[in-house]
């Protein structure tokens, strides 16, 4: 009788894990717009809308790149423009990729707070500026890296471009911005992930982070990278990423361990040696990247309508 009141219980709580934890990988309104959009043809598609909202974005809207250090931020950054243009670009990273030593100890290879202004060029013609930002900054970290008051200040736009955020900043710095306009601020923000690394790490930080964001109306995502580490078929390039077990089980862990809806989770494969772009890595990277943009321009447009602040004229 006690073994088999223990197979009722097994039975019970694997039947429970099969309805909470794996039907949502069936759930057409999730994941199959996902799936449809790495083919290539939908990635032409996608990418030539993208251009087109991108070029009709009157005002800036700034997209911020935060997480624990060694996440792969400037990476991303990089993999995105290189998304749009269709040729490999280093232009955050510098062509430079961290040491094994400066990865175990939480050393950040970014050391600025510096917003990226992404170009683009449609249909053949010449390159131009949008009014898209993609912002970097140091990574987080107990010892070595930032913490969450330096965030904050980036995010209400006190931070000026390419200021030495690690050294610090508060109201009495003379870079600190007392006035920022709608156009400094944050409009949206990623949440970067290592894959392969979901522990609990600057949870504090994090929990705090979101409590601001939360406060302030402003849209998280979270951005699971490095998921070409987690198995040989998704370092092979597997064609369809979200069939991987290993992949759902790092997405699973990360929406029931920080608190995010599973369906603003978003892996990528960031370009980091390779020499040509690749349409299904462009799909998954083009995936977040349009989520990010449809939400900070939302974001952008309330701050406008609410009055909170006022842009200031350039001087």
């Amino acid at each position: 009788m006690l073994i088999l009141k223990v197979l009722d219980c097994i039975e019970e709580q694997a039947n429970d894990y099969l309805e909470q934890d794996l039907d949502w990988q069936s759930e057409p309104s999730m994941w199959t717009s996902r799936i449809d959009s790495l083919e290539n043809k939908n990635v032409v598609k996608s990418k030539e809308e993208l251009l087109r909202k991108m070029m009709g974005v009157e005002e800036s809207v700034r997209i911020l790149c935060v997480g624990r250090t060694n996440t792969g931020k400037s990476s991303f950054i990089d993999s995105v423009m290189s998304a749009l243009s269709g040729e490999i670009s280093c232009w955050a990273t510098a062509g430079y990729t961290q040491s094994k030593n400066e990865e175990r100890v939480g050393i950040p290879d970014t050391k600025k707070y510096i917003p990226y202004q992404l170009k683009v060029s449609a249909n053949g013609n010449e390159t131009q500026k949008t009014n898209v930002y993609l912002c970097d900054m140091p990574g987080i970290h107990e010892t070595n890296g930032v913490q969450f008051n330096q965030i904050k200040c980036v995010i209400e736009g006190h931070v000026p471009s390419r200021y030495k955020v690690l050294s610090g900043i508060n109201e009495e710095s003379p870079e600190y911005v007392k006035k920022p306009g709608n156009r400094d601020k944050i409009h949206c923000v990623c949440l970067f992930f290592d894959g392969n690394d979901v522990s609990g790490r600057e949870m504090k930080c994090i929990q705090e982070l979101k409590n601001l964001l939360q406060d302030n109306d402003i849209p998280l995502i979270a951005v699971v990278t490095k998921i070409d580490l987690l198995g040989v078929e998704l370092k092979a390039g597997c064609p369809s990423p979200y069939g991987d077990q290993r992949l759902t089980n790092s997405i699973v862990d990360i929406a029931e361990k920080y608190g995010f809806r599973r369906n603003t989770v978003y892996p990528v494969r960031n370009y980091v040696h390779e020499c040509t772009v690749n349409g299904t890595m462009d799909a998954l990277l083009l995936a977040v990247f349009i989520e990010m943009l449809k939400l900070a321009i939302e974001t952008k447009r309330n701050l406008d309508a609410d009055g909170t602040a006022v842009d200031l004229p350039n001087v």
